[in-house]
């Protein structure tokens, strides 16, 4: 800009579009090669085969008949079950906190030249450094989402996220330029973490919340929210300390409702307390019958083998005679040596006896 002025550079903008078709052009073939899930090929398809052979491939193994059977139920409409205000609260409030995190309001604030004859910095480089950290935070993401259950990575990191957000908005309030190398820091670590927790975990856990027969517009929703609340924040133009204070009360409501009311499935989604006592109750009195039967065929075995034991020992108490089960009758060793050993009587001399 400074080198010429004159080429309008405020209208680079519109390259944008050009610039984001080409990575876009080159990575729509991979799209091929990525293997479709077995809740697409059920819900295409509703051919439980196709899902377990596309599960298996998933699984790298063949013993999925248990979650076939599970995801067969998922769509079946359950009424009474399923806490549709929980689930869209918590959306809403995942879908906020993420479009704030990404809106670019938690940025440290650069001046930059109006004009080149003004002071200030040429350019801002906390979008590369957001962008740096955020990578980070991705890939850290990728590698503990499939692991680790949603609830836990929220309830363990947003904590932190708030902690580093809300000493942000406090330095931010000072605006000391002693301070200003520490605060850098702390937004560089709140990059990092917000994105361990809320990258993967937000959009996962609205898809996985809802059932899978209504998940679609329920997505769509939450769509509209986080760019409903980006184009919000655009609007608004908060200062960098309200826009840590507000991410930092949003991870802390986060995570009171984590701790609270939320509870994990068998698979790692989230769910309400109640609705988990609920399917256990559920899953009890369906597996009770079943218990039963295990019960009462192992006490039927252990009868029959203690009458057959009590038979057996009566039938050996018969046959052995009156005096051949008593311990006198068993000769020591030293009785069956000495009996050996002693010389033998004489007929005669019993006689003269």
């Amino acid at each position: 800009m400074s080198e010429n002025w004159g080429n309008s550079p405020y209208h680079d903008w519109q390259w944008q579009f050009v610039f984001g078709v080409i990575p876009i052009v080159l990575l729509v073939p991979s799209v091929f090669f990525i293997p479709e899930s077995h809740y697409w090929e059920y819900r295409r398809k509703t051919d439980s085969k196709a899902a377990e052979t596309a599960l298996a491939r998933l699984r790298q193994r063949h013993d999925v008949l248990e979650e076939v059977g599970e995801m067969k139920d998922s769509f079946v409409v359950k009424d009474g079950r399923v806490n549709w205000a929980f689930r869209i609260v918590l959306v809403v409030v995942l879908q906020a906190t993420f479009a704030l995190f990404t809106s670019g309001a938690l940025l440290y604030r650069v001046l930059v030249q109006p004009t080149p004859s003004q002071a200030g910095a040429q350019t801002s480089r906390w979008e590369v450094y957001y962008g740096t950290m955020t990578f980070v935070g991705t890939a850290l993401s990728l590698l503990t989402v499939d692991n680790v259950r949603r609830k836990t990575i929220f309830k363990d990191v947003l904590p932190f996220s708030a902690a580093l957000s809300a000493a942000c908005g406090a330095l931010g309030l000072v605006d000391d330029e002693n301070s200003s190398s520490v605060t850098q820091i702390l937004a560089c670590v709140a990059f990092v973490s917000g994105t361990l927790s809320l990258t993967c975990g937000t959009w996962l856990t609205a898809i996985e919340v809802f059932p899978p027969y209504q998940n679609g517009r329920y997505v769509t929703m939450s769509f509209a929210v986080y760019y409903v609340v980006r184009a919000a924040i655009y609007v608004a133009e908060p200062s960098f300390a309200t826009s840590h204070f507000v991410f930092a009360g949003l991870c802390l409501l986060l995570t009171v409702f984590m701790f609270l009311v939320c509870a994990s499935t068998q698979h790692g989604a989230i769910e309400l307390k109640s609705e988990k006592k609920m399917r256990k109750d559920a899953e009890a009195a369906r597996n009770a019958p079943s218990y039963m039967a295990r019960v009462s065929r192992s006490q039927n075995f252990r009868c029959s083998r203690s009458q057959l034991r009590r038979s057996s020992l009566r039938y050996s108490a018969v046959d052995m005679a009156p005096q051949e089960g008593s311990y006198s009758n068993l000769d020591s060793p030293t009785d069956s040596k000495a009996a050996k050993a002693a010389p033998a009587e004489h007929p005669m001399a019993r006689k003269h006896l």
